[in-house]
């Protein structure tokens, strides 16, 4: 919580929830904050039933715009495991760039693993994120009615499940 009572710029996280028709699906994290720079962004939809459709690329795109809003960045990062597809699939549909790949232990609960390191960045001049990624199905994806998808901000602490609050 002493996090949250800090100024933005001095934010070390920050979370975002995901919700489907008003139901948390996943959530996003956001670390290794340098204000008005760049951070490193987690994902993470753990709603088994809402996993490939495409939902992920949208709540990234969305996570990224407040992400960019919120704490002024021009690059935002976030490096999955390298064996995971899904979540590098999802950085890609969202518009980010690879940059590479490398064997790291990502943070302190991790194990050491390869990871593949991805980056979004704010275009010069620009001062909102590059919402470069048009949504689109996938061949054989049920339908999907994303006019539902809320991102909401929430609290985060260290060990704690994400709690939310009222987005300003």
């Amino acid at each position: 919580m002493r996090d949250y009572a800090r100024p933005l710029s001095e934010h070390e996280n920050y979370a975002l929830l995901w919700e489907l028709d008003h139901h948390p699906v996943g959530f996003s994290s956001l670390d290794r904050i340098v204000f008005g720079a760049h951070a490193f962004m987690h994902l993470h939809i753990v709603d088994e039933p809402h996993r490939r459709r495409c939902l992920g690329t949208e709540f990234v795109k969305k996570s990224a715009d407040i992400y960019f809003q919120v704490f002024d960045l021009e690059r935002l990062y976030s490096e999955p495991n390298a064996l995971n597809v899904a979540p590098n699939r999802t950085l890609q549909r969202a518009g980010y760039t690879y940059l590479f790949s490398h064997e790291t232990s990502p943070g302190p609960i991790n194990f050491r693993q390869v990871t593949t390191r991805w980056v979004l960045e704010l275009p010069d001049g620009a001062t909102h994120c590059p919402n470069r990624c048009r949504s689109r199905g996938r061949a054989g994806s049920p339908s999907t009615d994303l006019s539902s998808i809320q991102v909401a901000l929430c609290s985060h602490r260290k060990n704690r499940v994400p709690r939310l609050v009222p987005h300003p």
